[in-house]
């Protein structure tokens, strides 16, 4: 049978319904259940939007109300208890759509598009993700939509698709700089404030404007409607989490002992460098990488931006890596041939510390074995380690592309 989009989408569809429908089965007869306990909270919250109370009377509810709002045909019992695992993965699908017409416009040939594209339709930890239950999908294809918009030129559906993101999750107002960058009078790198003034374009401000409108509408919306918990639960706490239960962060090991100090009353130094993790972040995902490599790959700038984003994030959790890996097609496109790829030693360090990682984090849970220290700790530093070995690897890539090369480049495609 030959390959194309229509059957490779096919494939994709017959694995999320072998996956939902193991799910069920899984459900029902196994101690261990299937389903994401966080599509409980979903179900939960919306329950409450139901019977005219706000959705954040359901406990660790950290999400915008719009999220409940759209899983009300849950409350209806039965099957309709799954509505939103079905949402879900329609929103999985349609990123992976997405990530086939992104790389069509940037005029990769067919063979290698449903090669990269199936790292995310035919790939069992996105398919898990969302079949279990994780809102995760949604956000992917609202990124995507607002890219894919953005390399046609319609900047409206752009700015509608980012601002809605926007307030799903807060961290896609990273790409609203390389957007800027791309949309730019001049391809030349900006050496001086002077010079600042080619980024004020009418379609950079336009982008703004209908970004800054959908997010600012949406959030003042949800505020009338519930008060000060949307801002507190949706926005704020992201800035102020302390998690460290299954946490690949270098940051993990801090954030247990300042949970233990706020646990016997105690409150943590505010020098406490995990409350600065913002700063590192934002510097280099929203302005460095953007003002470096936007105007050399758009596409790969917004891959490596999230890729660092996520790793100098003060929590990482494995739904994380959703983010960048629904991008990661568009930093591959690069390479004619998998054998070119250099980063595969760093995929090995990423791989292999997270085995250890969880392999302490076993020892820590099940077997109460104290392991935060050093065997944590160290995990997470390798796995840094080897996030930042392959972020030097990809930018180094990005940053060589001439436009001898690009020219070359479209030819091989």
């Amino acid at each position: 049978m030959e390959i194309n989009s229509r059957n490779l989408l096919t494939i994709g569809i017959l694995l999320r319904v072998g996956f939902f429908t193991y799910g069920l089965y899984q459900d029902s007869h196994l101690e261990v259940k299937y389903t994401d306990i966080d599509y409980y909270v979903f179900t939960d919250a919306a329950k409450f939007i139901a019977n005219d109370r706000s959705p954040y009377a359901r406990e660790t509810y950290r999400y915008t109300p719009l999220l409940a709002l759209l899983l009300l045909p849950t409350t209806l019992g039965g099957f309709y208890f799954q509505f939103g695992k079905v949402l879900f993965m329609l929103f999985d699908l349609l990123t992976g759509i997405l990530i086939l017409r992104i790389l069509e416009l940037t005029k990769t040939r067919e063979r290698n598009r449903l090669i990269l594209a199936s790292l995310w339709l035919l790939n069992p930890m996105v398919v898990t993700i969302s079949s279990r239950g994780s809102s995760e999908s949604i956000l992917s294809a609202l990124v995507l939509a607002s890219i894919y918009s953005l390399l046609k030129g319609n900047i409206f559906a752009c700015g509608l698709a980012l601002g809605l993101s926007i307030h799903l999750k807060i961290y896609p107002i990273i790409y609203l700089p390389t957007m800027i960058v791309f949309l730019s009078r001049d391809g030349k790198v900006v050496k001086g404030i002077k010079e600042m003034s080619q980024y004020f374009t009418k379609d950079a401000i336009y982008l703004v404007c209908v970004a800054g409108f959908t997010f600012s509408s949406l959030t003042v919306l949800m505020f009338h409607l519930y008060g000060m918990a949307f801002l507190r639960e949706t926005y704020i706490y992201h800035f102020i989490r302390i998690d460290h239960r299954h946490n690949f962060s270098l940051y993990n090991t801090a954030l247990y002992f300042v949970s233990s100090l706020e646990h016997q009353g105690l409150k943590g130094d505010l020098l406490s460098f995990e409350k600065w993790a913002f700063i590192p972040q934002l510097g280099f995902s929203a302005v460095l990488i953007p003002w470096y490599l936007t105007k050399k790959d758009i596409t790969s700038t917004f891959f490596i931006q999230t890729f660092v984003f996520v790793l100098f994030n003060k929590v990482i959790t494995s739904q994380y890596f959703v983010w960048y890996l629904c991008l990661l097609p568009f930093y591959l496109r690069q390479y004619s041939s998998w054998k070119q790829w250099p980063e595969w030693a760093g995929l090995v360090i990423w791989s292999a510390s997270q085995g250890l990682w969880l392999y302490f984090a076993y020892q820590l849970e099940f077997k109460g074995r104290s392991t935060f220290y050093p065997q944590l700790f160290g995990a997470a530093s390798l796995f840094f380690a080897g996030n930042i070995y392959l972020t030097g690897l990809f930018i180094k890539r990005t940053k060589s592309l001439t436009e001898a090369d690009q020219d070359k480049e479209k030819k091989l495609r």
